[in-house]
Order: structure tokens, then sequence, then C-alpha cells
């Protein structure tokens, strides 16, 4: 970025209060002391104020005589006269508009620029770990907080919003599988083996089971068939092994292949 025009070359404190130097565009302002005058000198315009010598600006005479004046966002909407047009000319997109035109055109080279930015090593907290003091320090600052939403009830309005995202039209909609029923195997004692198998012990984080029972969870997302392989998760990875469906069926399916139980539920069937 180019150093902005110098009028008034390097200065001291008293000199500036002496001169009072004005802003070189129509609005005339006072300078207020900068220490890097000192070594720049005082620029020709403030901040954001020397696009006005370009002949940006414009009247509200000027402005209301040359409407209408369009956004150059898709909507193309109005622009209506603001009181700064006077100093920094008008603009070529409405407040919030040039969002329209990043998301329709650069979406996802923007997304993916991001996430490769923060991926793996890139990422700031890459192989780092809280330390207990500093969890306990978390853990009291959040003692006694009261959430924003504490005791206020859900509007109706709020209630249709939401009812609008759901079904099909929520995020991670799987066709309605919560609601289709589990293969009649897939009982109390079955689940009973699977855990005794895994040793109550969840195969992704490897937590203990110690009050709340671990989930059984089925590798192929598959509920209708109990012959397809299954591990022990606890509730918090069995959420969790919901998105990147391919990815945790191939680990998963690995880490039985490694210590042979593959097809191992075909095997106590038959008992």
């Amino acid at each position: 970025m180019s150093r902005p025009i110098t009028v008034i070359p390097k200065i001291t404190k008293e000199e500036f209060d002496i001169l009072q130097p004005r802003c070189g565009c129509p609005c005339n302002e006072f300078f207020e002391w900068k220490e890097r005058y000192k070594k720049y000198g005082v620029p020709k315009c403030k901040v954001g104020h020397a696009r006005v010598i370009n002949n940006i600006v414009i009247t509200e005479e000027e402005f209301k005589r040359t409407s209408p004046h369009y956004c150059n966002c898709l909507d193309k909407e109005i622009i209506e006269w603001q009181y700064w047009f006077k100093y920094r000319g008008i603009p070529k997109y409405k407040k919030g508009h040039i969002i329209k035109i990043m998301n329709i055109t650069r979406k996802d080279e923007f997304a993916e620029k991001i996430s490769k930015a923060k991926r793996g090593n890139n990422h700031h907290f890459f192989g780092k770990h809280l330390s207990k003091e500093h969890k306990d320090k978390i853990s009291q600052s959040e003692k006694g907080r009261v959430p924003w939403n504490k005791g206020i009830p859900c509007t109706i309005e709020r209630k249709k919003k939401l009812a609008e995202y759901c079904g099909p039209k929520a995020n991670n909609w799987r066709g309605g599988s919560s609601t289709v029923p589990y293969c009649h195997k897939f009982n109390s004692r079955f689940k009973r083996l699977v855990r005794d198998r895994d040793n109550h012990t969840c195969q992704l984080c490897n937590k203990i089971e110690v009050n709340k029972k671990h989930a059984v969870h089925h590798i192929h997302y598959d509920k209708e068939n109990c012959e397809p392989d299954v591990i022990v998760l606890c509730n918090s990875c069995n959420s969790k092994v919901n998105f990147n469906r391919e990815y945790y069926e191939n680990l998963f399916m690995n880490m039985l292949n490694n210590r042979k139980l593959l097809f191992w539920t075909r095997r106590i069937s038959t008992k």
C-alpha cells in the first residue's frame, strides 16, 4: 500500500499545535496529533477521505438530479442518499450487498482456501493441548453463569421458524432413517455380547463404561441388518461418527480386521 501524499513534512508536536492543519477534502476537519507525523509528516487528507480528491464526491442536489443510482449486486436495488456521500462518494454496493456477490461467485473458492489454511499442521492449535490448570480456570469461569435464554419461553413464531428446517429440509437429513426399526436380532443379549467383546470400552476414544452403557454402533449404518459388523462406542463418539461416514466405516473395518473380528456377528448369531 502506497503512503499518503505528505503536505507538511516531518513536524513536532509544538509545530503541529501552532499550524493546526486541516483535511484537504471538503470536510475541512482538523487533524488530530499522531506520533507518526514526527517521521512521515502530515498527509493531505484524513484516513478514508483521500477518494474525495478524485472527484468522486457528490452533493445531494447532484445525487437527486442523476438518480436513480443502482447497487452493483444482482438485486440492483436503488441506493438512497446518505450524508457521507458528500465526503466519500457513492459506493458501488449497498451496505452488506457485496457479500451476495462473494457468496454466489466465489463461495467455493473462499471455503476451500480457508479450509486449507486451517487444516492439519496449518491450524494454530495443531498438536497443542490445554493444561490442567487452564482447564480448571475455564471451568471456574463458567460456574454460576446463567444462560441468556434461561426462563425465556420459546415463542410461537420461533417454533414455526424452527419447524421449517425439520424433515427433508434439515442439513443432516438421511431419508427418515431414525424411524426405521432395528433388526429383530438386535436385542439386549446381542448388545451385551458385543460390549463384553470390546471390554466395555469405546473403540474410538478408549473411554471405559462406568454408569451409562456404551452404544453398539452399526459400522455400515444399516439398522435393518445385524449381520454386518458392529462396534462399541461411547455416546459422544456415536454422535460424532454420523458425519464423514465413509471415513469412519473404513476405520472401524480396519480395526476389526486387525483384531480378526470381521463377520464376528455372523458367528455368534448361529449359536
